[in-house]
């Protein structure tokens, strides 16, 4: 379990305002939802608000320069000092700060994560996680935090740092696919690589095909259901380098992956280990007929084929239960 305190604050300029438990209770509740489905009901997300309204001093300018640029280790910072006589913040893993629900987004329009370098007054504290409930996350909903939330649970980024602000450009890399690469987009269930990251997939239900000569054929279960021997294909390349195989279908968090004959597949895709947040450390491997930018083509359906780094990738069976999986070696 992983449990977080929400502390709601307010500032000179934004006032507490009326609403924002309510609206912040609402987003916890399906990010909680969220983690529980996509974790098989093996990871729950447990909430604690504090009852008091904090009001720091300053203006929210003072922590947010621009609306998506923030000092997010002084809000944070600032947010559980002035809590810290109220909080035994030893029970607790990570800290939200939830702000005004009335903030504009286009003075604070971000709501970032960060790792380390939280104080409190309790030495025996182990908090050193946090994120913050502003602007986007109030537009968007839970998507965002559940994003945030991911970083504070160990994953990184996979859209791109520097692909520009147009979303083909951002998400070069994923498309819609995975909720840490676009976080409200159509494929947000997770790659059965991070649910493995995460100890939410057992190393039993994941096929590794190391040394790998020949043919090798096997049933992949859709990776939004719990049910499956196997959810993950790796096929190692290096020290650093894998490719990861699952299967995908129109439901779940993906239920929005709607493009025409479009009923689920093999999502294939290229892991580099050596390659930081930001910069592509997941790349998809799309069919040579994938068109869409946002790669909502980019399964591979019954009868189609991906070469790669002298491996084919074959879908010879597709199904509500999943799909059929032959791996190749070329020379």
């Amino acid at each position: 379990q992983f449990n977080l305190i929400a502390i709601k604050v307010s500032f000179s300029d934004v006032p507490e305002f009326n609403s924002t438990e309510r609206r912040a209770k609402s987003i916890f509740e399906n990010s909680k939802d969220f983690y529980s489905k996509i974790s098989y009901g093996s990871f729950q997300l447990n909430w604690s608000i504090a009852e008091k309204t904090y009001s720091l001093s300053a203006p929210v300018t003072d922590y947010y320069s621009a609306a998506r640029q923030v000092n997010l280790g002084k809000l944070i910072q600032d947010s559980v000092t002035i809590a810290d006589p109220d909080i035994d913040f030893s029970k607790f893993e990570g800290v939200v700060v939830v702000m005004p629900a009335n903030v504009k987004e286009s003075i604070a329009g971000v709501s970032p994560a960060m790792v380390g370098g939280i104080i409190t007054n309790n030495e025996n504290s182990r908090l050193n996680r946090g994120t913050v409930l502003a602007g986007d996350a109030y537009r968007v909903g839970e998507s965002i935090l559940s994003h945030e939330i991911g970083h504070l649970i160990g994953l990184p980024d996979y859209y791109s740092f520097e692909g520009g602000a147009s979303p083909t450009a951002q998400f070069e890399f994923m498309g819609v696919f995975d909720y840490m690469n676009y976080a409200p987009g159509q494929g947000r269930e997770p790659l059965a690589w991070n649910r493995w990251l995460l100890s939410f997939i057992d190393d039993s239900r994941v096929l590794c095909l190391s040394g790998l000569s020949g043919d090798f054929t096997q049933l992949i279960a859709p990776v939004a259901r719990s049910q499956g021997a196997f959810k993950l294909a790796v096929i190692p390349l290096s020290e650093s380098t894998s490719i990861g195989i699952e299967s995908r279908r129109i439901e779940g968090f993906d239920s929005a992956l709607q493009t025409p004959g479009n009923t689920g597949g093999l999502l294939v895709y290229l892991i580099d280990g050596s390659i930081r947040s930001g910069y592509g450390p997941i790349r998809i491997i799309r069919p040579a007929n994938s068109k869409d930018p946002l790669f909502q083509d980019a399964l591979l359906r019954q009868n189609e084929s991906i070469t790669f780094r002298n491996y084919i990738i074959s879908n010879v069976e597709s199904g509500d239960w999943g799909d059929v999986v032959r791996v190749s070696k070329v020379n």
